[in-house]
């Protein structure tokens, strides 16, 4: 669950650091673009990466973010989806922030 003060925050896509175990055991932390949608959040990356490898393997994970003035981590169970509806869901709430942000920019 998401306590309420960071629900706007991770409703905003982001580059976050996400976190996995590699096969020895050592962390592994990389940033990625990452979002919010409802009860989950979406981690757009290759399929062929070492995190994905990774998450397949264990099946969790943990992201963090962070401004001058928040902190947030979150981390727990965790899969690697290969739906394309899913995928093109990702995209469309990623170009619908960025559209967003040039409309108050402009």
């Amino acid at each position: 669950m998401i306590p309420d003060h960071l629900d706007d925050y991770w409703t905003t896509p982001r580059i976050a650091t996400l976190g996995t175990v590699r096969a020895d055991g050592s962390p592994h932390l990389v940033p990625v673009k990452c979002m919010r949608d409802d009860n989950r959040f979406l981690v757009l990356t290759r399929p062929e990466t070492l995190k994905v490898r990774n998450v397949a393997a264990s099946g969790r994970a943990s992201l963090a973010e962070h401004t001058d003035t928040l902190w947030a981590t979150v981390e727990g169970p965790a899969h690697v989806s290969h739906d394309a509806a899913l995928f093109e869901h990702a995209l469309d709430v990623r170009l619908l922030h960025v559209l967003q942000h040039h409309r108050r920019v402009l």
